[in-house]
């Protein structure tokens, strides 16, 4: 069974878990243009291991694994002897881990306070970690020019916290969308991002999701320009986050007057025919 899978910086590659010889899960990195055989980075992980976010340098794998008690995190560098070591290894459960942008900071998600929460801390960890969520939760998810942390609050709403960033961490304020992604429809939309090209516009379930390949500062440009742009009658009003799963806008239907999130795909989606069969009708949640 593969765990995983997260893409590479450059998109050409990704990395997975997978179950070897013993219940120890290995780690592996495999190019996605078919063209080679996948390698292998770490054997036997751990137990339960699986992959959450690889650093922009290309450099360092974060991943999860499960402990004596608790699922904790470990890095791996991707050069030398590949040799992990623990990240965070507490008496709780870390998980969802993201690295920020420049590569000195992790955001995840741990319960030592009871329940789940989002924290953020130096690499390496030299200084305790900062909580950004207030009532709860998940998903932590860097703005690309790492002003901002998003993550999901435990009320399933899209929180916002700009923040301070540099040789300390500090949450500035806090502030909810009112979208919902369990309560608006997410659009799927698959985007060629050289010739910035819709290919399709809508998936039928409202709640689903994939990944993304970034593909680099053209693509970083391109996403930029989405802000105040139509992608058939949704007009881009603002950019949520990105991240391991995804690009997502928020937008507005001009035809039914209503906010929706849009997340983008790449190109290379439109390709796989079960997606594209997903992808072929118009949404049928709304927000209620």
């Amino acid at each position: 069974m593969i765990q995983g899978p997260v893409w590479s910086p450059d998109g050409a590659s990704i990395a997975f878990a997978s179950r070897g010889t013993s219940i120890l899960r290995d780690l592996y990195r495999k190019p996605v243009n078919g063209a080679g055989e996948q390698e292998l980075l770490v054997r036997a992980a751990g137990l339960n291991a699986r992959p959450y976010d690889w650093s922009r340098d290309g450099k360092f794998l974060v991943y999860g694994r499960e402990g004596e008690t608790k699922r904790n995190l470990w890095l791996v560098g991707l050069d030398g002897d590949r040799k992990p070591a623990p990240y965070v290894e507490a008496p709780y459960n870390e998980t969802m881990a993201q690295f920020s942008p420049d590569g000195k900071w992790m955001a995840y998600v741990s319960d030592e306070s009871g329940q789940n929460q989002v924290y953020v801390r130096a690499i390496p960890p030299t200084r305790p970690p900062v909580q950004v969520s207030i009532a709860g939760g998940s998903a932590p998810t860097w703005r690309r020019d790492a002003r901002e942390l998003f993550y999901i609050s435990a009320d399933q709403k899209v929180t916002a916290v700009p923040i301070k960033i540099g040789t300390t961490f500090e949450p500035v304020h806090r502030s909810r969308f009112s979208i919902s992604f369990l309560r608006a429809p997410l659009l799927l939309c698959c985007i060629n991002p050289l010739r910035r090209q819709a290919v399709s516009d809508a998936g039928p379930t409202g709640r689903q999701s994939c990944r993304t390949d970034h593909r680099g500062a053209e693509l970083a440009g391109w996403a930029e320009e989405m802000i105040g742009t139509s992608i058939g009658t949704y007009r881009i009003t603002a950019k949520l986050g990105a991240g391991g799963m995804g690009e997502v806008y928020r937008a507005r239907d001009t035809k039914l007057d209503r906010d929706v999130a849009i997340k983008i795909l790449p190109e290379s989606f439109a390709t796989i025919p079960s997606a594209s069969h997903d992808m072929s009708a118009k949404p049928k949640c709304s927000p209620r």
